[in-house]
């Protein structure tokens, strides 16, 4: 990795700081609904979720700003606030989406098959913290929404890559055939 600078770049800082201003005020929009009761039925009830919980918001917002730089670390930070974030039982929506937006960012970086690895085990450990103390129901709420959330992130991480890839042999296919066209003169 070269020499690691502790400061991540300001575009990449900004990105983060918006996801994660919008993840905020989203996870506390979830955990104060304007009508509960059209949520929470059949015996589930809206848990209280602490201000001290969006901190853990903001950790998993706040990590995506090195996702470019440590994209496999950054999916461990957001997987693992978003996990300390389901398992006492908070309403855990918005906050699944920030391993989603690391999960972009390694299939960008990282061959197919271990970018598809990556995305089963996140996949799999927020399902079983959600499934654990889901306040909508062990199987409802966001639970089903997980795998289909990383497979998006895992799908416009690998276009994203194959673009660039693309993009990248045309430049070099248009160099090649420059020196090649130059060797003819030159002949």
């Amino acid at each position: 990795m070269g020499t690691a600078r502790w400061p991540p770049p300001a575009r990449d800082t900004a990105i983060a700081v918006v996801i994660t201003v919008i993840a905020v005020f989203a996870a506390y929009g979830e955990a104060h609904p304007t009508t509960p009761g059209a949520y929470f039925t059949g015996g589930h009830h809206l848990p209280h979720t602490p201000t001290a919980a969006l901190l853990l918001v903001v950790l998993g917002g706040a990590a995506l700003a090195w996702r470019q730089r440590y994209p496999r670390l950054v999916v461990c930070v957001a997987t693992a606030a978003t996990i300390a974030y389901s398992l006492p039982g908070y309403v855990n929506g918005v906050v699944l989406l920030l391993p989603a937006i690391g999960l972009v960012t390694v299939a960008t970086q990282f061959p197919v098959r271990q970018s598809v690895t990556w995305a089963i085990a996140v996949t799999i450990v927020l399902s079983a913290a959600t499934a654990a103390n889901n306040p909508l129901g062990r199987y409802s709420g966001g639970f089903w929404i997980i795998p289909a959330n990383d497979a998006v992130a895992l799908f416009v991480g690998i276009a994203i890559a194959n673009r660039a890839y693309v993009h990248s042999a045309r430049i070099q296919a248009a160099r090649q055939a420059a020196r090649d066209a130059q060797r003819r003169v030159d002949e």
